[in-house]
C-alpha cells in the first residue's frame, strides 16, 4: 500500500487469542479485516500491512503497533502493549499503513 488508510471510525478487533503472541494478533486484526470489509482485505496479500491497535482497559490506554507479513499472515510486534489485552476484549484499530 502507499498510502496510509485512516478509518473514520475506529475498527473494533475482538481479541479471541492470547496476544502475547503476535501470530495470535495477526489472526485476530486479519478476521475482523476480512469479515468488516470484504473483498477489500485478503491474505495472502501484495504488502504487508502495519497496523496501529488501541486498547482502554482499566483506565489505562495503550497502544501497540502490529506487522503483518503479506505472504505468510505472520504477526510481529514493533510495539507490543505493556498489558496484554484480555482474551474476549475489544481493541480498536486506528491506523492502517
Amino acid at each position: 500500500m502507499s498510502l496510509a488508510l485512516q478509518p473514520t471510525h475506529f475498527i473494533p478487533i475482538e481479541v479471541h487469542e492470547d496476544w502475547t503472541v503476535a501470530d495470535d494478533a495477526a489472526t485476530d486484526v486479519i478476521a475482523s479485516l476480512e469479515s468488516s470489509f470484504p473483498g477489500v482485505f485478503q491474505f495472502p496479500a501484495s504488502d504487508d500491512l502495519n497496523v496501529t491497535l488501541v486498547q482502554v482497559q482499566a483506565g489505562a490506554t495503550e497502544k501497540g503497533l502490529l506487522t503483518i507479513d503479506a505472504t505468510t499472515a505472520a504477526g510481529t510486534w514493533s510495539t507490543a502493549f505493556a498489558t496484554i489485552p484480555a482474551v474476549d476484549s475489544v481493541v480498536y484499530l486506528v491506523d492502517i499503513y
